[in-house]
């Protein structure tokens, strides 16, 4: 049950947040600023802010779950991210600020005109409506149970509506600048949470840190807990080592480069050599978080299996129940908050990135537009995610997970094209407005042909990989711009 205490711990995040967001407002001057930041964050601050949108809700709750009914083999696509890190801190970011881009689709849009970059821009827009409504449903799935205790449709809408409402009112004031500086804010909280139920978890189980791999290991019936990496050639497995390096390498990349989400950070440094050292940094630092969620799951089944009280079937409540069951007070409220503090970082960028690419890409263009457009925009944005959680809520309930893994990968769909386009178009100097969308289309069928055609069905990585070579090949047949 939630105390007082709680209830003062959680607001004072709350109100942290919309104070950041206020005071961030004060020095938006235009719609440039608004997606921007005037291009004067510090580094370390876009590093932490890749993080915090990196580590969703999905992540918070799902990482637990993951070494907990599972093994560590998660952590080895960490390795992905860090490959997928450099290639587009080497690669791409150079061109962006070469280009002083708003957003990453105008270098495509300025070798192959506004048709192409329109055709990017829709396509990136698409899936991240989607993933991002996926998202912002999944958070309001604990946010229900912490405050109603059920999953009725009706308290699932209205978690979802204060969720939304909350990231959209700072996000509309502070723009790009208030999701940085909030997103510096929710990693904090995140981390401190994160170590708190370690420390917790330890004491509950009174084994020495030093013992505890051994005590894992003791405990676990199959012997692969502690497994890290997966050797085997199972097209099916998602995390092997092959799968890791040759697809989800292109994935992260894709991610990086391609998806304004997270490459709108990118462009708000003083200089790229800063933005690239900032991606880089961010990688690091998200695998150090995706270890200490695991590490929090492994410690939840050393518990439970000491207690001869495994949970079997859909474990994705243990470490909510953790959270609820079994901290102290003020303490219970912090983790609360940091599990909304996931939900809302992935939300709120989404928010910037989706108005920045409608005003830049598909309306106004950056010369005309104004931060009041740019606010009544990003309000816009806002309301479509809100719509898109409403009607996972109606779809599922709460009760079903089978939309939920599709919402989640459906950015594959619109990656494969994209870094297809972008590696021949920026790279190799090739392609032309058709061969753009030829691209982008045919990526997307592969994919899709992969996933619900090829039994068994590949791993997202490979789908990844042969979405990306056949884009990649259609994209490039073109030398010539047709505008």
């Amino acid at each position: 049950m939630l105390t007082a205490l709680d209830g003062v711990v959680f607001t004072g995040y709350a109100l942290a947040v919309l104070a950041i967001g206020w005071f961030a407002a004060k020095r938006v001057g235009s719609a440039e600023s608004l997606y921007t930041g005037d291009r004067r964050v510090p580094a370390w601050a876009i590093a932490v802010s890749v993080v915090a949108t990196s580590v969703s809700g999905a992540t918070f709750i799902g990482g637990p779950q993951q070494s907990y009914a599972s093994d560590l083999t998660y952590l080895s696509a960490s390795i992905a991210s860090v490959l997928g890190a450099v290639l587009v801190a080497w690669l791409f970011v150079p061109k962006f600020y070469a280009f002083e881009a708003t957003t990453v689709y105008e270098p495509i849009g300025a070798r192959h005109g506004m048709l192409a970059q329109k055709a990017c821009a829709s396509a990136f827009l698409f899936g991240r409506l989607l993933a991002s409504g996926s998202r912002l449903y999944i958070a309001a799935v604990p946010c229900s149970l912490i405050v109603f205790g059920d999953l009725e449709v009706g308290h699932l809408l209205g978690c979802v509506a204060a969720l939304g409402m909350l990231a959209m009112v700072y996000t509309s004031w502070g723009g790009i600048k208030a999701v940085i500086w909030t997103d510096a804010l929710q990693s904090i909280v995140m981390v401190v949470a994160v170590v708190a139920s370690i420390w917790v978890l330890v004491g509950q189980i009174g084994v020495s840190p030093g013992d505890l791999p051994a005590a894992i290991a003791d405990a676990d019936p199959t012997g692969d807990k502690l497994v890290l990496i997966d050797l085997s050639w199972d097209l099916g497995s998602p995390f092997t080592l092959w799968a890791v390096l040759l697809g989800l390498t292109l994935f992260n990349a894709a991610a990086f480069a391609t998806d304004q989400d997270i490459a709108q950070r990118l462009l708000t440094s003083r200089s790229g050599r800063r933005a690239a050292w900032s991606l880089v940094a961010s990688s690091l630092l998200g695998t150090l978080i995706v270890g200490l969620f695991l590490s929090v799951g492994l410690l939840l089944f050393l518990r439970d299996a000491s207690d001869g009280a495994v949970a079997a079937g859909d474990t994705r409540g243990v470490y909510l129940a953790f959270i609820l069951d079994d901290l102290p007070a003020g303490l219970r409220g912090l983790l609360i908050a940091g599990l909304f503090a996931a939900a809302m970082s992935s939300t709120d960028s989404a928010l910037n990135a989706m108005s920045s690419s409608v005003v830049v890409d598909l309306g106004f263009g950056k010369q005309k537009a104004n931060a009041r457009i740019a606010r009544v925009v990003n309000a816009l944005c806002g309301v479509s995610l809100m719509m898109m959680a409403a009607v996972f809520v109606l779809l599922e309930g709460g009760k079903s997970e089978g939309l939920i893994p599709f919402a989640l990968g459906v950015m594959i769909y619109a990656y494969a094209g994209l870094l297809g386009v972008f590696v021949s178009t920026l790279l190799l100097g090739r392609g032309n407005a058709i061969s753009v969308i030829s691209a982008l289309v045919s990526g997307a069928m592969t994919v899709a042909i992969l996933q619900f055609v090829v039994e068994p069905t590949p791993s997202l990585g490979w789908r990844m990989l042969g979405g990306f070579a056949v884009s990649l090949a259609v994209c490039s047949t073109a030398r010539g711009p047709v505008r």
